[in-house]
């Protein structure tokens, strides 16, 4: 299955997130903001980046 990293500053968005794509077989990675997602994407590969648009510090746009 897929490697996915979730990038929601919201914290109960993320976890539903995470638990629900845990649920299907994915591995998941959830991170609070767009400069967490950058330092994960340096360190690690991802098959999916999935974005909030409107967080704090960077947003998804900016993140993309």
């Amino acid at each position: 299955m897929a490697r996915i990293l979730i990038a929601e500053d919201e914290v109960a968005v993320r976890t539903f997130i995470c638990r629900a794509l845990k649920l299907r077989g994915h591995e998941t990675i959830g991170v609070a903001d767009g400069g967490a997602a950058i330092v994960e994407l340096e360190n690690n590969q991802y098959d999916l980046l999935l974005t909030d648009i409107d967080m704090p510090e960077m947003d998804g746009t900016e993140l993309l």
